[in-house]
């Protein structure tokens, strides 16, 4: 039945349910750089701008503002709340794997769901950041040139730079020329027909850049162009071996299923046929960040599609150092066991949650040892739900205390901020609440507002500013603090480990 399932289309549907399942939780407290975008998103809602992205109340041009708007469509629809804020990030995911699929020219859905079933595109199908609708214009760009609207595809790739920038465009277009010059088919890009379609590309993608640099050229040359990109260049940031460790590790759990597939030699005459479209497509952008200097591991998500096209759709035969790859296997499914236990022992998972992720670790295990393509891509799909549950539960744990204090009363509530940095997390909390929480960003503001009947939210060391005051505790994970996965491995150390959390104060006027 499961093998029937992903070579239909209903295995999409099976995706988005999983992808969906508690989405309007998914407040993760180890979140990225989502929350400035989010922050900026709602400024924009708020002031109904659309070309000029607005953060602590002045213009901000750290990105351009595609994903901005993707935020605000999804809070039109569905509400100011994180579901509306995230159900865009999940469509651009369903979206990219039926180009996955489409790339791939086959009649099997099995290399969509293997897309869908990685730790990188859970992690970007699930936040409000810019990752997945690169690759998925990345992506749609290709399909076009492909079946021959260049004209489309370039268009394409112009409102491609308004999600991060111009240096992806660039990346395709030298990619794309490069795949045909692989083919022997260079001469196509002499003449006037290849450089009007350029110009036009290249017209659509600065629009939005020449329009706010009308009204604001310092900022979006000085903030852009200078420290957004250009400073990069200058701020050397991890290595090469580390950034292709973490692209791999991010394909999990289906990595081993990739060793396998390379390794088979029916597997390796159909990527010799599609060589020069997978060179075209990867190689251009793997050698850059390769080399690039600030070297982070988002970059090489645009690699992911190459990654599970080269995926066997067939059985697999094991020999050789096919058995290591399965031996490899076992003891990772060992690992997960041992981590769910300890996970759960430390109360930092529920029993339920341990349970479904025990069934999918077995249900992988077993897909690899039968060598079911099939069975690993569902339950590496169930993995990374798993993850993701596990993170939401994170969240819900996060919060509580200031969803109860805040579940029935309406009185407005703001965050004392005593210097505007860019990544506080008042956009995140607003869409987690689903209501609008505000900035005061000095101490002489806080009266007033308390008098006004406001509450505020305050950290241990912005207190002692007035009696008269009547405070909740609201404990937190630390901020932008990893998960502590190594101490939890060694250790058992256990969610209410004191040293793990900040402790935050919901004050409002004591009532008389």
């Amino acid at each position: 039945m499961i093998e029937k399932w992903v070579r239909s289309p209903i295995v999409l549907a099976i995706v988005f349910f999983f992808y969906l399942l508690f989405l309007w939780q998914m407040s993760v407290p180890m979140t990225g750089d989502q929350k400035v975008y989010l922050t900026i998103a709602m400024e924009m809602k708020e002031k109904g701008e659309w070309l000029i992205p607005y953060l602590f109340g002045k213009p901000n041009f750290l990105k351009p503002p595609f994903q901005y708007w993707a935020t605000i469509l999804g809070w039109r629809t569905f509400g100011f709340n994180l579901f509306g804020a995230l159900f865009p990030s999940v469509l651009a995911l369903v979206l990219s794997a039926v180009l996955v699929k489409r790339l791939a020219n086959t009649q099997s859905w099995l290399p969509s769901v293997f897309f869908a079933s990685t730790i990188a595109s859970m992690t970007y199908g699930t936040t409000s950041q810019m990752e997945i609708w690169i690759v998925l214009f990345y992506l749609l760009a290709w399909a076009l040139a492909l079946k021959g609207s260049d004209v489309l595809a370039f268009l394409v790739v112009g409102v491609m730079a308004w999600i991060k920038g111009p240096l992806y465009p660039v990346l395709w277009v030298l990619s794309f020329i490069a795949f045909r010059a692989f083919q022997g088919r260079l001469r196509e890009f002499v003449g006037a027909g290849f450089l009007s379609k350029l110009v036009l590309g290249i017209a659509i993608g600065l629009s939005w850049f020449l329009l706010a640099a009308a009204r604001f050229p310092d900022e979006v040359i000085g903030v852009f162009f200078k420290r957004e990109n250009l400073e990069k260049l200058n701020t050397p940031h991890g290595n090469a071996i580390g950034l292709w460790f973490e692209f791999f590790a991010t394909l999990l759990p289906v990595l081993p299923w990739m060793i396998l597939s390379v390794l088979d030699g029916e597997l390796r005459r159909k990527i010799h046929e599609k060589r020069f479209f997978l060179f075209g497509f990867a190689l251009l952008p793997a050698l850059f960040f390769t080399f690039f200097p600030y070297r982070v591991g988002t970059y090489l998500y645009i690699l992911t599609p190459v990654a599970v096209w080269v995926m066997s759709e067939l059985p697999v035969k094991v020999q050789g150092i096919g058995r290591l790859v399965l031996a490899m296997v076992a003891i990772l499914a060992v690992g997960l066991s041992v981590l769910l236990v300890r996970l759960y022992k430390g109360s930092w998972i529920s029993g339920g949650l341990a349970v479904f992720a025990l069934m999918s670790v077995l249900f992988w295990v077993l897909g690899y040892f039968k060598v079911r393509p099939a069975w690993i891509a569902i339950s590496s799909l169930m993995l990374v739900t798993a993850i993701r549950l596990g993170g939401i539960g994170l969240g819900t744990k996060d919060l509580r205390e200031l969803k109860a204090e805040t579940e029935n009363d309406v009185a407005p509530l703001s965050y004392l901020m005593e210097r505007e940095d860019i990544w506080h997390e008042v956009g995140l909390v607003s869409s987690s609440l689903g209501r609008r929480i505000f900035l005061l960003k000095e101490f002489r503001e806080i009266s007033p507002w308390l008098d006004s009947g406001g509450k505020v939210i305050l950290t241990e060391e912005q207190t002692g500013f007035g009696a008269g005051l009547s405070c909740r505790e609201w404990p937190r994970l630390k901020r932008r603090m990893k998960f502590p996965l190594s101490e939890l491995i060694l250790e058992g150390v256990s969610s209410d480990r004191g040293e793990m959390y900040r402790r935050y104060l919901i004050c409002g006027r004591a009532k008389t």
